[in-house]
């Protein structure tokens, strides 16, 4: 039986659109992804099923997202993300863009694991994971503020105060690698151990910061620990770079800060993981910068706050 032209395009139009809620609908299920295709995705979560680079995530709004992780970067601890590959079950934080089809188009995704999985030939069972209501309670006469939720810490660092913003609760710190703007709303201030207020905070201390990057040289900063104040604080001067010679007077390893004598002033330096610290020619240690060591200092700062070094070069050792 021959079929019209004007049937047979209602036809082809009909599979279409079949195609196409099928596509946008998984399982019978809408689609959870409310952004246009195109649009900027970022999003934490637990690993539901893993075939290969690409993995089903279960969010923290209980809804699973199919996730593209063919071209993505893995990232576990720092560290290359190859050596890690997605199993389930893992805490996984995914930067990407929303794809064609209800798809999570992945480029960078961080592993929030401690060892190496074992690799995979093939896909891995499914598991489903339901987060259940929790039973209605009565009513509290007194209601107690929500707990934020944070995710595990993925930068560490230290480095110096450069600036203080205590209305917007902020720091300018000053590492071996730049600035960063640290948000410390959600942060605890640490001092030998004894939680403090932002007051306690000056400029020129040197600290350590833990937190989650969040922007362009901007981090969420979940702990910040002071591990050497500075008493004297005069006015935050400009930064600028510095490459002198000098002789180390005294040397504080769990601070890894010490100071230098130059001809023309001392010098509080303080040093960090990123430091690079070279004894003739080859790598050293911060354990090898003692009282008399002759050493060649560049880096970022000023007098009254202090410097930042990004690379250090003994030049003679003590005798």
């Amino acid at each position: 039986m021959a079929i019209s032209k004007r049937l047979y395009s209602i036809l082809i139009v009909g599979m279409v659109l079949m195609s196409v809620a099928y596509i946008a609908s998984a399982d019978g299920e809408p689609c959870p992804i409310t952004a246009d295709v195109g649009s900027n995705w970022l999003a934490t979560g637990t690993i539901t099923q893993v075939n290969g680079p690409n993995f089903t995530m279960l969010g923290k709004d209980n809804k699973e997202y199919d996730v593209k992780g063919e071209n993505s970067q893995f990232v576990a601890n720092d560290a290359d993300g190859s050596k890690y590959p997605p199993k389930v079950g893992d805490v996984v934080r995914v930067f990407g863009k929303v794809g064609e089809g209800c798809r999570i188009v992945a480029s960078r995704v961080r592993l929030f694991t401690s060892e190496p999985a074992a690799t995979a030939s093939g896909p891995q069972k499914q598991i489903r994971i339901i987060i259940e209501k929790q039973p209605t309670e009565p009513a509290k006469t007194v209601e107690l503020p929500p707990k934020i939720e944070q995710c595990p810490p993925d930068w560490q660092g230290s480095g110096l105060v450069m600036d203080i913003d205590y209305t917007g609760r902020k720091l300018k710190v000053r590492t071996s690698n730049g600035a960063f703007t640290v948000n410390i709303a959600n942060a605890t201030l640490t001092n030998g151990g004894q939680s403090i207020r932002l007051v306690s905070v000056n400029s020129g201390d040197a600290v350590r910061v833990s937190g989650n990057i969040v922007g362009v040289k901007e981090i969420d900063a979940q702990n910040v620990s002071i591990m050497r104040s500075r008493d004297d604080m005069l006015g935050a001067l400009p930064q600028t770079p510095i490459s002198i010679l000098g002789t180390i007077l005294s040397v504080d390893q769990v601070s890894m800060t010490f100071t230098m004598r130059t001809e023309t002033a001392v010098l509080s330096v303080l040093a960090d993981k990123d430091t690079i610290l070279q004894n003739q020619m080859k790598c050293a240690t911060f354990a090898e910068l003692k009282p008399g060591v002759r050493v060649k200092m560049s880096g970022y700062g000023n007098l009254a706050n202090g410097f930042v070094a990004h690379h250090i070069q003994i030049i003679s050792i003590a005798r």
